[in-house]
Protein backbone atom coordinates (compact mmCIF):
# COMPACT_ATOMS: atom_id res chain seq x y z
CA UNK A 1 0.00 0.00 0.00
CA UNK A 2 1.26 3.18 -1.00
CA UNK A 3 0.72 6.13 1.34
CA UNK A 4 0.01 9.41 0.14
CA UNK A 5 0.26 12.48 2.63
CA UNK A 6 -1.28 15.09 0.32
CA UNK A 7 -4.33 14.26 -2.04
CA UNK A 8 -2.63 16.65 -4.65
CA UNK A 9 -0.63 15.55 -7.57
CA UNK A 10 -2.25 11.89 -7.66
CA UNK A 11 -2.95 10.61 -10.72
CA UNK A 12 -4.62 7.17 -9.99
CA UNK A 13 -6.10 4.87 -12.59
CA UNK A 14 -9.90 4.37 -13.06
CA UNK A 15 -10.01 4.48 -9.14
CA UNK A 16 -12.54 3.04 -6.46
CA UNK A 17 -12.11 4.96 -3.87
CA UNK A 18 -13.72 4.69 0.45
CA UNK A 19 -13.19 7.68 3.02
CA UNK A 20 -13.44 7.52 6.34
CA UNK A 21 -11.24 7.95 9.95
CA UNK A 22 -10.93 4.07 9.96
CA UNK A 23 -10.68 3.73 13.96
CA UNK A 24 -9.63 0.84 15.14
CA UNK A 25 -10.37 -0.78 11.45
CA UNK A 26 -12.65 -3.03 12.76
CA UNK A 27 -14.57 -5.86 10.83
CA UNK A 28 -17.49 -3.52 8.97
CA UNK A 29 -14.25 -1.14 7.89
CA UNK A 30 -12.46 -4.28 6.86
CA UNK A 31 -15.09 -5.86 4.93
CA UNK A 32 -15.83 -2.45 2.96
CA UNK A 33 -11.78 -2.49 2.23
CA UNK A 34 -11.64 -6.05 0.61
CA UNK A 35 -14.81 -4.59 -1.87
CA UNK A 36 -12.65 -1.68 -2.66
CA UNK A 37 -9.40 -3.59 -3.06
CA UNK A 38 -10.78 -6.02 -5.62
CA UNK A 39 -11.49 -3.03 -7.59
CA UNK A 40 -7.44 -3.86 -8.45
CA UNK A 41 -8.58 -7.22 -10.03
CA UNK A 42 -10.85 -5.02 -12.87
CA UNK A 43 -7.67 -2.55 -12.89
CA UNK A 44 -8.78 0.13 -10.90
CA UNK A 45 -6.87 2.06 -8.25
CA UNK A 46 -8.29 0.70 -4.77
CA UNK A 47 -7.92 4.02 -2.41
CA UNK A 48 -9.04 4.56 0.78
CA UNK A 49 -8.93 8.39 1.81
CA UNK A 50 -8.64 8.94 5.98
CA UNK A 51 -8.27 12.69 7.82
CA UNK A 52 -5.55 13.48 10.24
CA UNK A 53 -5.99 15.16 12.42
CA UNK A 54 -9.47 12.71 13.14
CA UNK A 55 -12.38 15.51 12.48
CA UNK A 56 -13.59 15.87 15.78
CA UNK A 57 -10.02 16.99 16.88
CA UNK A 58 -10.57 19.74 14.95
CA UNK A 59 -14.01 20.51 15.65
CA UNK A 60 -14.42 19.77 19.03
CA UNK A 61 -12.64 23.02 20.49
CA UNK A 62 -11.62 20.75 23.45
CA UNK A 63 -9.66 17.80 21.76
CA UNK A 64 -7.89 17.01 25.24
CA UNK A 65 -10.97 14.96 26.13
CA UNK A 66 -11.01 12.74 23.29
CA UNK A 67 -9.91 9.27 22.82
CA UNK A 68 -9.30 7.09 19.98
CA UNK A 69 -8.62 3.78 18.86
CA UNK A 70 -5.91 3.70 16.76
CA UNK A 71 -3.22 6.73 16.03
CA UNK A 72 -2.49 7.43 12.10
CA UNK A 73 0.36 4.53 12.66
CA UNK A 74 -2.04 2.06 13.99
CA UNK A 75 -4.40 3.09 11.35
CA UNK A 76 -2.27 2.82 8.41
CA UNK A 77 -0.33 -0.39 9.76
CA UNK A 78 -4.08 -2.04 9.83
CA UNK A 79 -5.25 -0.94 6.58
CA UNK A 80 -2.05 -2.50 4.56
CA UNK A 81 -3.85 -5.82 5.86
CA UNK A 82 -6.75 -4.64 3.76
CA UNK A 83 -5.44 -5.44 0.46
CA UNK A 84 -5.93 -1.22 -0.65
CA UNK A 85 -3.79 -0.10 -2.92
CA UNK A 86 -3.00 3.79 -2.11
CA UNK A 87 -4.40 5.44 1.64
CA UNK A 88 -4.64 9.20 0.64
CA UNK A 89 -4.45 11.17 4.46
CA UNK A 90 -6.01 14.21 3.76
CA UNK A 91 -5.20 16.83 6.75
CA UNK A 92 -8.30 18.03 8.48
CA UNK A 93 -8.28 21.78 8.99
CA UNK A 94 -10.68 24.28 9.65
CA UNK A 95 -11.02 25.50 6.10
CA UNK A 96 -11.79 21.88 5.15
CA UNK A 97 -14.21 21.11 7.80
CA UNK A 98 -16.17 24.40 5.92
CA UNK A 99 -16.07 22.66 2.78
CA UNK A 100 -19.50 21.84 1.48
CA UNK A 101 -20.09 17.93 0.79
CA UNK A 102 -20.66 18.76 -2.99
CA UNK A 103 -17.61 20.94 -3.29
CA UNK A 104 -15.52 18.08 -1.52
CA UNK A 105 -16.42 15.32 -4.03
CA UNK A 106 -16.04 17.41 -6.90
CA UNK A 107 -12.69 19.15 -5.83
CA UNK A 108 -10.79 16.53 -3.78
CA UNK A 109 -12.48 13.09 -5.13
CA UNK A 110 -13.15 13.84 -8.43
CA UNK A 111 -10.40 16.26 -9.97
CA UNK A 112 -7.70 15.74 -7.84
CA UNK A 113 -8.08 11.62 -7.18
CA UNK A 114 -9.90 11.05 -10.33
CA UNK A 115 -13.21 9.52 -8.84
CA UNK A 116 -15.64 7.91 -11.03
CA UNK A 117 -17.18 5.21 -8.05
CA UNK A 118 -16.88 6.17 -4.82
CA UNK A 119 -17.73 3.36 -1.82
CA UNK A 120 -18.44 5.58 1.51
CA UNK A 121 -18.68 4.01 4.64
CA UNK A 122 -21.91 4.61 7.06
CA UNK A 123 -19.96 7.16 9.37
CA UNK A 124 -17.90 9.11 6.33
CA UNK A 125 -17.51 12.19 7.18
CA UNK A 126 -16.34 15.38 4.48
CA UNK A 127 -16.81 19.00 3.78
CA UNK A 128 -19.40 21.16 5.07
CA UNK A 129 -21.09 17.88 7.45
CA UNK A 130 -17.19 17.10 8.77
CA UNK A 131 -19.62 17.97 12.10
CA UNK A 132 -21.98 15.69 11.03
CA UNK A 133 -21.81 12.75 8.22
CA UNK A 134 -21.68 13.18 4.98
CA UNK A 135 -23.98 10.52 3.53
CA UNK A 136 -27.04 12.19 4.83
CA UNK A 137 -25.83 15.27 2.72
CA UNK A 138 -24.44 13.19 -0.17
CA UNK A 139 -27.96 11.97 0.11
CA UNK A 140 -29.83 15.54 -1.06
CA UNK A 141 -27.83 15.71 -3.67
CA UNK A 142 -29.82 14.98 -7.65
CA UNK A 143 -29.30 11.21 -7.95
CA UNK A 144 -27.13 10.07 -4.94
CA UNK A 145 -28.13 6.13 -3.72
CA UNK A 146 -27.95 5.52 -0.41
CA UNK A 147 -26.87 1.53 0.56
CA UNK A 148 -24.67 -0.49 -1.47
CA UNK A 149 -26.17 -0.96 -5.00
CA UNK A 150 -24.87 -2.47 -8.22
CA UNK A 151 -22.71 0.30 -9.87
CA UNK A 152 -25.35 2.93 -10.40
CA UNK A 153 -24.93 6.54 -12.05
CA UNK A 154 -25.15 9.69 -8.66
CA UNK A 155 -24.56 12.40 -9.87
CA UNK A 156 -22.61 13.98 -12.46
CA UNK A 157 -19.96 16.56 -11.85
CA UNK A 158 -18.39 18.15 -14.79
CA UNK A 159 -19.99 15.44 -17.31
CA UNK A 160 -18.67 13.04 -15.24
CA UNK A 161 -21.14 10.30 -13.63
CA UNK A 162 -19.92 9.31 -9.99
CA UNK A 163 -21.27 5.81 -9.02
CA UNK A 164 -22.04 4.41 -5.37
CA UNK A 165 -21.83 1.06 -5.44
Amino acid sequence: MEVHDSYKGLLFRDPVITMGVFDGVHLGHRMLLRRVAEASLTGSDSVAVTFEPHPRIVLSGDPGNLRFLTDLGERIAMLRETGIGHLVVIPFTPELSRMTASAFVDSILCRHLGSGISLPGTTTTSGGVMKATAIPSLSALPGWISGLPARRPTFLTENRSVHHV
